[in-house]
């Protein structure tokens, strides 16, 4: 077995029945041993490793890095892409991760306890057979989180977020974003507070799962569009658009 200290030696019985010709090895499922011959604590930061970059800088970099192990690309790959389907089929059946753990919402100058959401597009380029060009997707990235208060005098615990990324629908991610927020307590919020960049659909989409949310647009979005416009009214007068 490799395991975060390196190569541990294991003895265990092994059950092979001649007549339906299945096997089975009883202390492996005790342990949590997967079929890449990694314990669990191995698993976990080999495919964290895994989803921060490239297989083969996880493999060769990260993973010398972090803990001294040393294994395939290939091996990175297959333990990163059998850790997300593991984790896709908890998700499809609605299986809810964790304990459900009530946040201590952050105030705002009002005094009132407030919860945020925020949802995201991104385009992911796509490369046909034989590397032909092929159409693009979009993966939306969603997130419930307790936002940071400087009005807030507590000291509660940091990056209190839950995400929910991929290339969802959009009614199956409005389903797990709600999921994800009632887990940790959104409705007993005083203030609901959806962030956005004024992408197309979005607004709906928030407003549809999110009915009770107040949806701001995100502050460096919003002033893009007005730079946009102060060039457009003064394409070549750079003290009248630096002014605007």
């Amino acid at each position: 077995m490799i395991s975060l200290l390196g190569e541990v030696r294991l003895r265990r019985a092994y059950y092979y029945c001649a007549r339906c010709h299945n096997s089975q090895v009883p202390w492996d499922l005790q342990l949590a041993v997967g079929r890449r011959d990694l314990t669990p604590a191995a698993t976990e930061i080999v495919t964290l490793a895994g989803t921060l970059g490239p297989f083969g800088q996880a493999a060769e970099r990260v993973l010398v890095k972090m803990t001294g192990l040393r294994l395939s690309e290939s091996t990175v790959e297959r333990t990163t892409e059998e850790s997300g389907a593991r984790l896709d089929k908890l998700l499809r059946a609605k299986t809810q991760l964790g304990a459900k753990r009530i946040w201590p919402w952050q105030r705002d100058a009002q005094g009132k306890t407030c919860a945020y959401v925020s949802l995201d597009a991104t385009g992911v380029r796509q490369q046909g057979p034989r590397g032909a060009k092929a159409e693009g997707r979009m993966a939306y990235v969603g997130l419930v989180y307790n936002a940071r208060s400087e009005h807030d005098p507590r000291r509660l615990p940091p990056h209190q977020v839950r995400y929910s990324a991929g290339f969802y629908e959009l009614d199956e991610l409005g389903l797990e974003m709600r999921r994800q927020a009632a887990h940790v307590g959104w409705d007993d919020a005083e203030q609901q507070i959806a962030l956005l960049d004024g992408g197309s659909g979005l607004e709906q989409f928030l407003h549809r799962n999110f009915p009770l949310a107040q949806c701001i647009l995100d502050f460096y979005h919003a002033s893009q569009h007005v730079a946009n416009l102060a060039r457009a009214l003064h394409p070549s007068d750079e003290e009248a658009f630096a002014k605007q």
